[in-house]
């Protein structure tokens, strides 16, 4: 069913209408209708936060003060993720897409929604171990990015809890000594070899124009096209084939689908695909 766009609002008439508005046009951020009070229950923290009224004075705040808009996205955001999360797709990286890159230069790789870095992490470590069994295999870039600017934060430090550590733990459990070292809190940080491969920066997956000079061969997006109506959903699946190199894979979450999305991909399984 095609998701219809929020109706255009004034700030002042209809406070938590406009913030949906505002966030759909500006983000790509799809609320319902029927999850608007979800988005006003999202919002109540912050507004307590910065002392204000009610969400009609958020509202007004966020119009008036750019500098808040790193707080929204974050309040209105899930940023739930792990190591290894959804091991399938790790295993057909490891198993398919790693042996074919043998013989390339450098291996790009784009992580679209990287939340606080654990999926980036695990492609750099699946390739860290491509190197450790064979010295020449290439070299390769990882760029992570997200519209939130505390959880690149987070993310580009690469320390974690001993219980984040436990999927790559159930993953292999030689990867920890191999690819973590003990930090004096008794947290484990990703070693610098890896964080040096992987690049932080902030994106809007809006994007109307190609930001990049070079393809990728691998681009996942997974737990982020769930934010978005149709329109959205089309418009990043466009750009995410026209970045992909030839043969290039993109991967979105087994709770994700491209039904009701036209494109040009080659459908390897639900949630992996192939540009031809």
């Amino acid at each position: 069913m095609k998701k219809e766009k929020p109706t255009r609002q004034a700030v002042h008439e209809e406070p938590l209408a406009w913030i949906r508005q505002h966030v759909h046009e500006e983000y790509g951020i799809y609320f319902p209708e029927s999850k608007i009070y979800s988005l006003k229950s999202k919002l109540q923290r912050r507004v307590r936060n910065l002392e204000l009224e009610d969400v009609a004075e958020y509202a007004r705040h966020l119009r008036d003060n750019p500098d808040e808009v790193p707080y929204f996205l974050d309040a209105i955001t899930t940023n739930k993720t792990k190591f290894f999360r959804e091991p399938k797709h790790w295993h057909f990286m490891e198993e398919e897409l790693i042996p074919a890159w043998r013989g390339k230069n450098e291996i790009r790789i784009w992580s679209g929604a990287c939340s606080s870095g654990e999926e980036p992490y695990t492609m750099a470590i699946l390739l860290e171990e491509a190197h450790r069994n064979h010295s020449t295999y290439p070299r390769y870039r990882v760029l992570a990015s997200d519209i939130s600017e505390e959880v690149l934060r987070r993310g580009s430090r690469g320390i974690y809890h001993n219980r984040d550590l436990q999927p790559v733990k159930k993953y292999n459990s030689q990867f920890v000594s191999r690819y973590f070292d003990r930090d004096p809190q008794g947290n484990f940080q990703v070693n610098r070899d890896i964080r040096r491969k992987v690049y932080f920066r902030q994106f809007n997956l809006t994007f109307k124009s190609n930001p990049f000079s070079r393809k990728f061969d691998l681009i996942v997006l997974k737990n982020v096209l769930i934010y978005f109506d149709n329109e959205m959903i089309q418009n990043v699946i466009d750009n995410s084939t026209e970045l992909l190199a030839d043969n290039g894979h993109l991967i979105i979450s087994h709770t994700e689908s491209l039904h009701e999305i036209e494109h040009s991909l080659e459908k390897i399984s639900p949630s992996i695909f192939q540009k031809r």
